[in-house]
């Protein structure tokens, strides 16, 4: 089972201001190990679990090289969508793409 981890915060930890859209709204780094043998490439999709957001997809991303194994802070090269106000719950989710 690949495993997906963050320098930018801590599992469970609340995601740091500057990551916000009130804030500097930069992306977070990224990082996976465990890769499956035979991965051709990654898509990696960032959602918001709170009741209000109803999963509103933060980041979506296809087609990362399959030699890639993080992505550094602000990333994302741009602004972010802004957040839900109060508390959310943020799903981070990486996927092995191997039948190309």
């Amino acid at each position: 089972m690949m495993i997906l981890s963050s320098f930018s915060f801590e599992e469970g930890q609340e995601i740091l201001e500057k990551h916000g859209k009130k804030i500097e709204n930069v992306s977070p780094q990224l990082s996976w190990k465990d890769v499956p043998q035979g991965t051709k490439s990654f898509a990696l999709a960032v959602l918001d679990k709170h009741h209000v957001a109803r999963d509103y997809v933060h980041w979506l991303v296809a087609d990362i090289d399959a030699d890639t194994i993080s992505l550094k802070e602000g990333a994302s090269g741009s602004a972010m969508p802004p957040r839900v106000e109060g508390d959310q719950s943020v799903c981070r989710s990486i996927s092995a793409i191997w039948n190309a």
